[in-house]
């Protein structure tokens, strides 16, 4: 019996260096990473504090309520005095509970596939009937505006927030350190490729 387990050639001394070389600058990413991510959230956290940047995101929340509150209203409109959308919500609701039968019953592909797409008809119609309502009714336009007005005011302080990022001295030098350390990373296994492909 020929124990020869143990004839396997070693590694030579460039790969052995490569794959050293590749541990540092993974050790090097790691640190670097971890560095300008705390710096980051830290800086976003003070800067989200500030009276313009806290106040326009409570006007977004606040008129995100609205715009809710606003739905509602015409949604518990028309499941009181719409038939035809009683109807829409009785036929979406039965259509689930007769896939839900079909699957339970070993129903076969097509049928559960015929069976989903009558749902999805069922709610298609539910909300048609819906946003034909919501587009005629002046208070949840008004809510809607009032939410793509904050939410613009907001996209602006995020916008100051990432002018802010870019022109902080302590962030440019972590994102360099970030930006080097993959770049040694990403050389240290381009070599290591190259020196396996040549037999080095």
């Amino acid at each position: 019996m020929n124990g020869g387990g143990n004839n396997q050639p070693r590694e030579s001394a460039t790969i052995t260096a490569d794959r050293t070389q590749i541990t540092t600058y993974s050790s090097a990413l790691n640190v670097a990473t971890t560095e300008y991510n705390t710096k980051l959230t830290a800086f976003k956290t003070d800067f989200m504090k500030h009276d313009d940047y806290a106040n326009a995101q409570k006007a977004v929340d606040q008129a995100n309520k609205e715009l809710d509150a606003a739905r509602t209203v015409v949604i518990t409109w028309l499941k009181a005095n719409d038939p035809a959308y009683r109807a829409a919500n009785q036929k979406e609701t039965d259509s689930r509970k007769k896939l839900d039968q079909i699957r339970a019953n070993g129903g076969n592909r097509d049928q559960i596939s015929a069976q989903s797409q009558a749902i999805l008809d069922a709610g298609d119609s539910v909300s048609k009937i819906e946003g034909d309502k919501l587009a005629k009714d002046i208070p949840y336009q008004e809510a809607k505006k009032k939410l793509a007005d904050a939410v613009a005011d907001l996209d602006k302080q995020k916008t100051a927030m990432n002018d802010a990022i870019a022109a902080d001295d302590d962030l440019k030098t972590k994102k360099t350190a970030l930006d080097t350390a993959k770049t040694n990373l990403d050389d240290a296994n381009k070599k290591l490729r190259q020196d396996l492909a040549s037999g080095a």
